[in-house]
């Protein structure tokens, strides 16, 4: 049977006696991974998070068909007077207008083109506020401010207390692609808004998980940019500090740049998107990748002289590429592993980061080998090689370690134990949450209007209720109207929710309205007849928006509410404490569930934390399995065990002291550190067990091992804490805490 060294030995003598026809086969691979990684696009809209087949996406795309997109674009304007002045109404009256037009724009709601329910002379008329007003004159305002001012519908929905402040509500349309017609929905909102409004000195501020989304997305291409330029920049500066060689440095980013390009490229051939996670899969497979290539060279230089001659070079080259190819292979596969565990996760970006994390890691290792052969058969040796310098700091360090770790060994277990206490106490303390308003700075625009909308209006998140009883015509019955009224008061019993509109208010109105208009009249119908009557009157009207609420059935109707800003924890704290009481009102009369965005989003903290388990239990699995079929020891596999859970305890311990949340990026990083962190530990071990093997005792092979296997774990070392530590400059939070933790 063929031993695995024979066969990358034979490997390594194919690549060298085809070195030609191979870099031409690869560079014919790289150029399709060029251009389609080029096309690349963006989407972090929170359906990416989950996958197609899940069941709460099938919900939120089923209540987008039937009452359309519930994204909407919330753009607050402040008048220090009141917002019914002449000057103010005319551009609210020209932004709607124009906005309305947009292509992407499905309807626009706003002083100016809200619909009053009026009685005249025994009928009833829903019509717009400003209908027949050629001119926006102090009449017209007057008017509009009698019809919205006490109207229960409009005070709190796109009126604040105090009337200084109104809303202008733009429901998108529900397209294909709402990423992309957001975008441009957007840019053409936003021009209009500076035309008419921030241009002429009025106060403006935009809102809505569309506009979020739309940040992020623009983060994403710019800060990904950043990322990919900066990993670059530190890993041929290291490379060159460290080697101090420029063909190793230049080798060493052709090598990084190949690896990426064809997994990016394999990426974006499978229709994928990039987001605030997968958006640091680029800069990993850099960092990732250049380690197996230090390996190499620090092992080919250190493992004795090197012939001049490339045909006495030939075999030097097989012999000492093909014996550290070992541990490399399996590193490889490790921290492919690491990844891939994350593929188990039901958050739908966190299985593309591991699924192409994992792809990545795994072809650095072939590219390793092709580049690594190729070069150290066709370069002439190296006779300064810098870290093989007796002198050299490296050298100095590693010895002192050494000696540290073998004369003080009852210290450093003590400590290490203290120190793992200590941080493994912090484990209780990690929370799993997600804010998404949190991704961003607090001097971001997408916060700072926030802010504004928060304190001049109030509440401006939609929450979606919908209630299916299985009658037809079920919600003519007063006695079911009365019910979708105790769930509106459940609702706005909670602080966090500050308004409710539904078919009720309409009705209300419509009863109000054809009762010459008595306050006292405010209520609902009490007979099915008078029930029929008063929605069939509203729904026949051309303004009337009877549809938004009702399917025509009368079977299927929505509460659209408005709700605090806020992370997954308090929201799913919210619509627990709600489900049970709102179920208990329609008991036996029908199915009572939250729609919307507000499940999904509340979904993802049961995702992050099966996410990781899952995850990490895999990983530990998986990785140590390989582990003990190439040490074929199990004492050295347990021993190896040790190290490599250890940074993991220090990593969650950090989160928990530091307050860093468990969210949807900082939830990869204990699989992926644990399938990085297992390389050190792969290629000492490797190397211990191949010097005990040949007599060595104990404490001479682990010296043996860190004077040489210690260069390359120092410089891997320090080739990925770079590449990490580039992402703590991104103005994503997780993409920073998973930069500054990793």
């Amino acid at each position: 049977m063929i031993s695995l060294e024979s066969m990358i030995r034979r490997l390594v003598q194919f690549i060298l006696d085809h070195q030609k026809r191979l870099i031409q086969i690869s560079l014919l691979l790289l150029i399709p991974c060029a251009i389609a990684s080029a096309t690349l696009r963006v989407n972090n809209t929170i359906t990416t998070w989950f996958l197609e087949t899940d069941p709460n996406l099938k919900s939120y795309y089923d209540f987008q068909k039937v009452f359309g997109n519930d994204e909407v674009v919330a753009v607050a304007v402040r008048d220090t007077r009141t917002v019914f002045n002449t000057e103010t109404m005319e551009k609210i009256s020209r932004v709607s207008t124009r906005i309305g037009k947009l292509e992407h724009v499905r309807r626009v709601l706003s002083i100016t083109t809200a619909t009053a329910i009026e009685g005249r002379e025994g009928t009833v008329s829903v019509h717009p506020v400003l209908e027949g007003v050629e001119k926006i004159d102090s009449s017209a305002v007057d008017e509009v401010r009698r019809l919205l001012v006490d109207d229960p519908i409009w005070r709190g929905n796109i009126l604040s207390e105090d009337l200084k402040t109104t809303l202008i509500i733009i429901q998108m349309q529900s397209v294909q692609d709402i990423d992309a017609a957001r975008a441009v929905a957007l840019e053409q909102i936003r021009a209009v808004l500076h035309e008419e409004l921030t241009a002429k000195g009025v106060p403006v501020a935009i809102g809505g998980i569309g506009v979020i989304y739309d940040a992020l997305n623009q983060i994403t291409v710019t800060e990904g940019a950043l990322l990919i330029c900066l990993s670059y920049l530190l890993i041929i500066g290291s490379m060159f500090l460290i080697l101090r060689h420029w063909k190793f440095a230049a080798l060493g980013l052709w090598l990084v740049y190949y690896t990426a390009t064809l997994t990016m490229g394999l990426y974006a051939m499978t229709g994928r998107s990039l987001n605030m996670v997968t958006i640091i899969l680029p800069s990993l497979i850099l960092v990732i990748a250049i380690a197996d290539f230090v390996h190499v060279v620090v092992h080919f230089y250190h493992s004795g002289p090197i012939p001049e001659e490339k045909e006495a070079r030939y075999q030097t080259v097989i012999d000492r590429v093909s014996q550290v190819a070992i541990p490399c292979l399996y590193t490889s596969l490790t921290t492919a592993t690491g990844f891939l565990a994350l593929t188990t996760s039901p958050i739908s970006l966190v299985r593309d980061l591991g699924l192409f994390g994992g792809v990545g890691v795994t072809l650095a290792w072939p590219v390793t080998l092709l580049v690594a052969s190729i070069l150290l058969h066709r370069m002439d040796p190296v006779r300064d090689f810098r870290p093989n310098k007796p002198d050299g700091w490296m050298q100095r360090l590693l010895g002192w370690i050494c000696a540290q770790i073998l004369n003080r060994r009852a210290l450093v277990t003590a400590l290490t134990l203290g120190v793992t206490l200590f941080f493994a106490a912090g484990i209780g303390r990690i929370v799993v949450d997600t804010y998404t308003i949190g991704y961003f700075a607090d001097s971001h625009p997408v916060p700072r209007d926030h802010r504004f909308i928060a304190e001049n209006f109030g509440f401006y998140l939609p929450v979606e209720l919908t209630v299916r009883t299985g009658n037809e015509g079920g919600f003519k019955e007063p006695a079911l109207l009365r019910k979708l009224e105790g769930l509106e008061q459940t609702l706005l019993a909670e602080n966090d929710i500050s308004k409710v509109v539904s078919i009720l208010d309409f009705s209300r109105r419509m009863h109000q309205a054809l009762r010459d208009g008595k306050q006292e009249e405010y209520r609902l119908p009490e007979t099915r007849a008078e029930a029929a009557q008063e929605l069939l009157l509203y729904r026949m009207d051309r303004d009337a928006t009877f549809d938004e609420y009702m399917t025509s059935d009368y079977a299927f109707t929505r509460l659209s509410g408005r709700m605090e800003m806020m992370s997954v924890r308090p929201g799913k704290e919210l619509m627990e404490r709600l489900e049970g009481r709102l179920q208990d009102i329609f008991k036996g009369d029908g199915e009572v569930a939250f729609a919307g965005y507000l499940p999904l989003y509340v979904k993802i903290i049961d995702y992050l934390v099966e996410s990781q388990i899952q995850s990490f239990s895999l990983a530990v699995f998986f990785i140590f399995g390989p582990m003990y079929l190439l040490f074929r020891s199990l004492k050295l596999t347990l021993i190896s065990v040790i190290p490599n859970v250890l940074p993991i305890v220090i990593l969650l311990g950090a989160m928990g002291w530091s307050g860093i949340p468990l969210d949807v990026a900082t939830v990869t990083i204990a699989a992926i550190v644990l399938g990085v962190a297992v390389d050190d530990t792969i290629h000492f071990l490797h190397g211990f067990k191949r010097r005990h093997d040949k007599g060595m005792g104990s404490r001479q092979a682990t010296e043996q091992v860190i004077l040489s296997t210690g260069k390359a774990v120092v410089t891997t070392t320090m080739l990925l804490f770079f590449g990490f530590i580039v992402m703590v400059v991104s103005s994503i939070k997780p993409v920073a805490y998973f930069g500054f933790l990793s």
